[in-house]
């Protein structure tokens, strides 16, 4: 088990999640604020691949910013999958993908938003 909480650093403030579901190699983690609720959700399973059974790691981290008179209700949402034969390689590509979407401006990413590839 991972533990009963989950600390994730968000625009610089530290959130700090509590488990609130754990069954069939899965877990879910909620924090929910005056303005704004996070989950996340760490699954485990096995998907077919080329040599068979290979296990396959998810994280999905979805955020529900709360409509105001000023703001409309909106949802982010970030999604991770994780399958490799030996582990290493999948530690190394996460690494990657992450370094990559740290160096990234802003403005990529709002360009991203715009379907741009």
């Amino acid at each position: 088990m991972l533990g009963n909480t989950q600390v994730l650093t968000i625009a610089g403030s530290a959130k700090t999640l509590t488990l609130i579901n754990q069954d069939q190699y899965g877990a879910e983690y909620y924090l929910r604020e005056s303005t704004q609720e996070f989950r996340m959700k760490i699954r485990h399973s096995y998907a077919k691949g080329d040599n068979g059974q290979q296990p396959r790691h998810n994280v999905e981290l979805t955020r529900v910013v709360f409509a105001t008179a000023t703001t409309p209700k909106y949802i982010d949402k970030d999604y991770r999958v994780r399958q490799a034969d030996d582990g290493r390689s999948t530690v190394d590509l996460a690494a990657a993908l992450n370094a990559w979407e740290v160096a990234s401006t802003n403005a990529m990413l709002t360009r991203m938003e715009g379907f741009e590839s």
